[in-house]
Order: C-alpha cells, then structure tokens, then sequence
C-alpha cells in the first residue's frame, strides 16, 4: 500500500527542524521526505493543520501480562500503543509472576513477538520485587 501524506508539519528531532513537508510511505516504509511529492497510485491523505513526529516510546506502561489478562494482555496493550502514536513501549516488571527470571522476561518477549509490536520488559530489581534479596547479574 502506498500513502502520501501532504503538507504536514514534519518534526525531525535529529536535525532539529520542523517543515511543511510531503512524506511517502510505501508498504510501511518512508520512501521520500520533501516538498510536493508526486506519487501515481498513492492514498493522498491531506495533513494541513497537523504535525507528523517519529513514533514516540513509552518508557513506563503496564501490560499487566502474565497474571493479570483481564485488565489488559500484551496484545492489546501494544494495540493501544500503536493507535496512541508510539513505536514502542517498555512495560514495567510489576507482573505476577514478577519479571523476576528468564522465564517471565521470555514469556513477554515472546508475546510481544506475536503482537509484532517492540517491547522492551524491565526486569525487578529484587526477588519477587520484595525489596529484599537483589537479583544477581545474568539472572535473565
């Protein structure tokens, strides 16, 4: 599928720029950034009024997966992510099981490999995240 995005506000944080800018995007991919883009048998989505920004990350976010499922799964957590403008997300250990051990840190990822969707899980930083006996290095 092959979208262009006309007009929009583009912010480049890398170059420290924001421009009213043409973006083509084909098959999920940015193809082209620049002013009046022409692309025959591309979606033309009108953007006047509307800034375009590189997918934010959320470094805090509870996907509540593994124990707690019926408040949210890792799937439709990152479903949400994504509607909600972000690429990623790093989800918090507070889990039950916690993210304690290289199970629980495999599970997520594999979960997350199945929602195609980047998840980066925070391992707890003690044993069962009682603030007791501190997790040794290469635990996960």
């Amino acid at each position: 599928m092959k979208y262009l995005l006309k007009g929009g506000m583009v912010v480049d944080p890398v170059s420290k720029r924001v421009d009213r800018l043409d973006l083509l995007l084909e098959d999920g991919e940015i193809t082209a950034v620049e002013q009046q883009i022409e692309a025959v048998g591309a979606e033309v989505l009108t953007m006047d009024g509307c800034y375009i920004f590189p997918g934010f990350v959320d470094l805090h976010c509870h996907l509540r997966e593994p124990g707690e499922e019926l408040k949210e799964t890792i799937l439709t957590g990152t479903r949400a992510a994504v509607r909600g403008g972000f690429s990623a997300v790093a989800c918090m250990g507070n889990t039950n099981p916690p993210a304690d051990s290289s199970s629980v840190i495999t599970f997520i990822k594999d979960k997350a490999k199945e929602a195609s969707f980047p998840v980066y899980p925070v391992g707890c930083a003690t044993k069962k995240r009682e603030g007791e006996e501190p997790l040794k290095s290469g635990t996960w």
